[in-house]
């Protein structure tokens, strides 16, 4: 089962890093280059882009967790006594774990009005739904990790910087 969970997050921290963030950047040096030398921008770039921004991070976001690469003060952590590393650690997974569910319920409550409406891009035709779908999986993937880091069946991520 760990085995599954992280090969899926390292999956998905591939997919973000490769076949999401050079598009990205091809889209945003296009559509800038449109707007020098042709004087008008790619009418679909802002969709795309902002459609894959949101995408890579939260496609990233799991391999983060299990890797421990998540934005900390660990000067801090480091240099603080045992009981501060308890409450940080604390406050990062509980507020971790509501970030996820926050977002992860908003996601459920959507997918079916997209579906139902057909909510899109405006000046693209990029159906919202299986974006709003990748983010409830990459949630629900975050839950998991973060359950087993809590109850010690995975590493946490200062077991695995700390080493």
């Amino acid at each position: 089962m760990l085995w599954f969970i992280e090969k899926t997050a390292y999956a998905l921290g591939v997919i973000g890093g490769i076949a999401l963030l050079l598009p990205m950047c091809l889209v945003v040096i296009f559509d800038i280059g449109s707007r020098l030398l042709l004087g008008s921008g790619l009418p679909w770039a802002v969709d795309a882009g902002s459609v894959m921004m949101v995408s890579f991070v939260f496609a990233i976001l799991p391999w983060s967790l299990v890797r421990g690469s998540h934005i900390r003060m660990d000067i801090l952590y480091i240099m603080a006594g045992h009981r501060f590393r308890i409450v940080a650690d604390f406050i990062a997974i509980f507020g971790a774990a509501t970030f996820f569910g926050l977002i992860g319920w908003g996601a459920i409550n959507t997918i079916p009005r997209y579906l139902r409406i057909g909510t899109g891009s405006p000046n693209v035709s990029i159906p919202y739904w299986p974006f709003a779908a990748l983010i409830l999986f990459v949630c629900a993937l975050s839950l998991v990790i973060l359950v087993l880091q809590i109850f010690g069946r995975m590493k946490k991520p200062e077991q695995i910087l700390h080493d």
